[in-house]
């Protein structure tokens, strides 16, 4: 599970830069992962003192999205998100026991301001 707790990551070397490859969990919705990168990118830029030269200390994981077409994984659920993180086949396929451990809260707007996007 990634560092996000919500994708696979599988490490692949390129041109001297290591990358890891996110595979999407039958669990997850898709919807949620072009969301989720803004935080990645955010952070990113965390990583820059105020005249915009790195920082000391390690970089954060560059993470790109499989070119693997409908390739997904099991992968274990994470219990209590929004209900809109969760893919909503998926969601049917499971028993009312299983749906009470996973602890789904209410949805959230998938939807960033304008000041996080810039």
């Amino acid at each position: 599970m990634g560092p996000d707790g919500m994708s696979g990551d599988e490490s692949d070397t390129r041109d001297g830069i290591k990358r890891y490859i996110i595979f999407l969990d039958k669990w997850r919705n898709p919807a949620v992962a072009p969301w989720l990168r803004v935080f990645d990118r955010i952070f990113m830029t965390t990583k820059f003192n105020e005249v915009s030269r790195p920082k000391r200390g390690n970089w954060p994981r560059i993470r790109v999205p499989t070119t693997q077409r409908n390739v997904q994984r099991e992968g274990k659920p994470v219990p209590g998100l929004p209900r809109n993180f969760y893919d909503e086949a998926w969601l049917s396929t499971l028993d009312p026991d299983d749906l009470e451990t996973l602890d789904i809260q209410q949805p959230i707007y998938l939807v960033h301001s304008q000041e996080v996007l810039q």
